[in-house]
């Protein structure tokens, strides 16, 4: 038999903090584990997204190009810019409209005034407009 030991009683309303702290701890822990591991995730994915190198100068130059033309006073550049900015912008594109668009800068490459370095340029432009439209049309004569 054991004597009675009034300090092994627990008090009524007394607070384990050591064990409310562990508590607190562990699940702030866990938290910032989760977000890392949602934010590699979302870095990951979006890491197939990234253009490096020469495919990244085309495509911020094009991007650039575009957007300053459209902001120019130069007619026909303006309006063949702000229709290319468009046609970027919907979803699904209009392929015989981008066809359209395409033989529109591949006749303004022809056009006098411009040097030949400069007609080749706007002729590879438009060279990559036919591209990516040409194989999806039906008759691509037909515009």
């Amino acid at each position: 038999m054991q004597d009675f030991d009034p300090k092994s009683v627990p008090k009524r309303g007394s607070i384990n903090w050591l064990g409310i702290d562990a508590w607190l701890d562990s699940n702030v822990a866990a938290t910032w584990e989760g977000f890392k591991d949602r934010y590699n995730a979302a870095s990951s994915f979006f890491a197939r997204f990234r253009l490096t190198g020469i495919a990244r100068a085309f495509t911020e130059l094009a991007s650039e190009g575009l957007t300053l033309l459209a902001k120019s006073d130069a007619g026909e550049l303006k309006e063949m810019a702000n229709e290319e900015i468009t046609l970027r912008e919907s979803n699904p594109t209009d392929d015989r409209r981008v066809f359209a668009l395409a033989g529109l800068w591949w006749k303004y490459a022809d056009a006098a005034g411009l040097s030949a370095d400069e007609g080749d340029a706007v002729k590879k432009h438009a060279g990559t407009l036919y591209a990516g439209v040409v194989d999806r049309l039906t008759d691509p004569l037909e515009v």
